[in-house]
């Protein structure tokens, strides 16, 4: 199924590529699942842009994984962070930094019947990175820098399927 996923998710816009993956978080592992490149133009309105730190209009390479399935127990909280564990593949180099924290950026529990064709997986959710910024105002600052307490920090491992 996975490569059903992958040939939807390549024809959705500005996504490069998407490259099929199996996803362990904590105990819960999900086969059905993608490890997505998108590339889209930096807004007039991005903080990066306002501080010169990237010219309007040149292109931002995202990664994230978009799994199809609910999110188990454990990752509901949404004072949960995910590290990539050593054994993980690697993303782009050139936009993924080790210190990045990663967490779910997105989910979607049900699917209506009318959003089934937005939605032919049913229920989906996403992970993203949270940049650990080197410099600027955001320097230094984790996905819980000002929150009452830390989150509890989770590995994930994500390996390529061939």
């Amino acid at each position: 199924m996975a490569e059903n996923l992958q040939t939807w998710l390549e024809r959705q816009n500005s996504i490069v590529s998407a490259q099929p993956v199996e996803v362990t978080i904590g105990r819960s592992c999900f086969s059905n699942a993608c490890l997505v490149t998108r590339s889209k133009p930096y807004q007039v309105y991005e903080r990066s842009v306002k501080e010169g730190m990237v010219t309007l209009g040149s292109n931002r390479i995202d990664h994230y994984l978009y799994v199809a399935g609910r999110r188990s127990d454990a990752m509901k909280p949404n004072n949960r962070a995910y590290t990539w564990a050593p054994q993980s593949i690697t993303p782009d180099p050139a936009v993924y930094h080790p210190y990045d924290e990663w967490y779910v950026s997105s989910y979607l529990d049900m699917v209506a019947e009318e959003s089934r064709q937005y939605h032919p997986f049913g229920p989906i959710f996403m992970i993203g990175p949270w940049p650990v910024w080197k410099s600027g105002y955001y320097a230094g600052w984790k996905i819980d820098t000002g929150m009452p307490r830390p989150y509890k920090r989770i590995p994930l491992t994500v390996k390529g399927v061939v």
